[in-house]
């Protein structure tokens, strides 16, 4: 009898744990879709805003007309959470091909990764989990990227 309950508490612990990972896992999946919904938020603003102006992006995330039309909501998912440290950092942001861009070409970036994973954001208000290729840098593959107009960085 002692031998049953023994096992039956093995593969109970056994279970415990295993869902624990599988937590962490969906707790994951939980917060990069968060950081991506911020960041089409904010991409939906910079649509906006290029609507408004004859379809010119912000200089920059920081400019002042591009800031003074958002809300409180929208300032604060600029800024992305960590989620594992904690740390805050600007999201990326690529202007310089905004005009001539595809709608598939990214155009906001989270600064974090996470299992070789990154959220991007397409001019066409498309968000994406995306497995970086690291044969090079992100920074590095996004420049050749956004000027061939393509995804290759993204697997």
């Amino acid at each position: 009898m002692k031998t049953i309950i023994r096992v039956v508490v093995v593969m109970a612990l056994m279970a415990h744990l295993a869902a624990c990972g599988g937590m962490k896992e969906a707790k994951a999946r939980a917060e990069q879709n968060r950081e991506m919904q911020g960041l089409i938020g904010v991409a939906k603003s910079l649509r906006i805003y290029a609507s408004n102006h004859d379809g010119a992006y912000p200089a920059s995330l920081d400019d002042p007309s591009f800031l003074k039309g958002l809300g409180s909501s929208v300032r604060e998912r600029l800024e992305v959470k960590n989620w594992q440290t904690g740390e805050i950092a600007r999201a990326w942001y690529v202007r310089s091909h905004a005009a001539d861009s595809s709608a598939k070409a990214i155009l906001l970036a989270s600064p974090w990764v996470y299992d070789d994973r990154r959220v991007v954001v397409f001019f066409d208000g498309g968000g994406k989990v995306a497995k970086e290729n690291g044969t090079r840098s992100f920074q590095e593959a996004l420049t050749e990227t956004l000027k061939m107009g393509g995804r290759e960085l993204l697997k």
